[in-house]
């Protein structure tokens, strides 16, 4: 029964989270596009976290179907906040390709930007292209193979600035990123070029804004008191080694305050730093004895668990543990869109510890080694599929649904204490 029913509940998250995906708005900023003809159009651009050098998806109106263009249907597109990218001709691993870059300085020499799993950097001057990023090689030593990325984009730098050699010493000491390479281009406009100023197309970075949510919900979690069981093979049949107390899926509940950093990245606004501190009942299981042998005190009763049932043992027992657990998540969340409805998932570890438990419940060799049945502290590791429901002053309702895997952190498999746990919570944030 109860494993229908978490079937049943994961199957509906799921659904949820499928009507979501179909219903949530996309996330169109304000922007306009420049055709072939150069005519300015306004509308509202797709922002999109991944690559953008093969599309560039605009409508001019909200409420209108989007339209779709190549690099070959327009020469550029620029989003309000300051991103801006133009169509250029540049040479890929399969020969030459019209691809949107990202601009990041116009000048004597101008620097552009694209992404597409990886970084790369292109700097133009005089009409010529070329990419400053090297792709990885395959290096054999005797120690073998190992991927390198060669640094000869300041090789490269010189002998396109090669007019300004006084920039070299700034090239020796630059870097392929945004900023050393935006400085670099800027002092180098300044000693060639007093006609006319740079434009530097940077986008506004967003501040870091910090998020508390209170929330509460439910848990369906099993439970463990030992590791992995060694499975031996011999003639007569298969022996399991080992002493391994395991529990079928129970429900309980917790509630807690979430910290939310958003804006962490100026480069990827959809990422965010989550530190919860929350509180979670553990109360009764159905423990079942799967490996060799174990001894547990309950209530003043002593009961001699085994595999196999007999005159003087049984293979289970009913429990009430307890426990009180206070719960540390720290994770790394990444939220899709910027609509009324807004799609999320969280990654990261999991630090449990143990506040309170039933010391009528004596799991005999945890409470020989540790001095209690469940230990102190646990860790292990955490992740959860939200939405956020938006509301007035940017304030919004949210629910998910996560997974945590927590162990005590013994090398030796009998004293490992294993909780497994599907979590269902609601919660508000301002």
């Amino acid at each position: 029964m109860k494993k229908t029913t978490v079937k049943l509940s994961l199957i509906s998250v799921l659904l949820f989270f499928c009507f979501l995906n179909g219903h949530a708005q996309r996330d169109f900023r304000p922007g306009f596009v420049i055709n072939n003809r150069h005519d300015t159009i306004h509308g509202y651009l797709l922002y999109k976290a991944s690559s953008t050098s093969e599309t560039c998806v605009f409508k001019k109106e909200l409420a209108e179907k989007p339209v779709i263009y190549s690099p070959s249907d327009i020469l550029a597109f620029r989003f309000s906040d300051g991103k801006y990218y133009v169509s250029r001709e540049v040479t890929v691993e399969t020969g030459k390709k019209l691809l949107f870059l990202e601009f990041l300085l116009k000048g004597k020499a101008s620097i552009y930007y694209m992404r597409d799993g990886t970084d790369h950097y292109f700097i133009e001057k005089d009409g010529r292209i070329i990419e400053l990023t090297e792709k990885e090689k395959i290096i054999t030593t005797d120690w073998g193979q190992n991927y390198v990325k060669p640094d000869m984009y300041p090789g490269k730098l010189k002998s396109v600035l090669s007019d300004c050699p006084e920039i070299f010493p700034e090239i020796d000491r630059s870097n392929l990123n945004h900023s050393s390479l935006i400085r670099l281009a800027r002092d180098y406009h300044a000693r060639v070029c007093s006609t006319e100023e740079c434009i530097v197309f940077q986008r506004r970075n967003v501040p870091v804004h910090v998020r508390v949510g209170l929330y509460g919900g439910f848990t369906m979690n099993r439970i463990q008191f030992g590791g992995r069981l060694t499975t031996v093979q011999y003639s007569g049949g298969v022996a399991k080694y080992g002493n391994q107390l395991v529990s079928g899926f129970s429900p309980g509940a917790t509630a807690g305050c979430r910290v939310e950093v958003e804006n962490i990245f100026s480069s990827f606004e959809h990422a965010s730093l989550l530190v919860d501190v929350a509180l979670q009942q553990f109360s009764s299981y159905h423990l079942t004895e799967t490996g060799e042998y174990d001894m547990v005190t309950y209530n003043g009763h002593v009961y001699s668990l085994s595999r196999v049932s007999d005159y003087s043992h049984q293979t289970s027992l009913d429990v009430n543990v307890k426990t009180l657990a206070l719960k540390i998540p720290l994770q790394f969340g990444c939220t899709f869109l910027k609509g009324g409805v807004r799609p999320y998932v969280t990654a990261g570890v999991m630090n449990m510890f143990i506040l309170s438990q039933n010391k009528d419940l004596i799991v005999h060799r945890f409470a020989d080694k540790f001095g209690k049945s469940i230990p102190t502290y646990h860790v292990g590791f955490t992740g959860s599929a939200g939405a956020k429901f938006m509301i007035r002053d940017n304030h919004y309702f949210f629910i998910d649904m996560g997974y945590e895997y927590t162990i005590t952190t013994n090398v030796w498999a009998d004293w490992r204490f294993i909780n497994n746990q599907f979590g269902l919570k609601a919660g508000f944030a301002f």
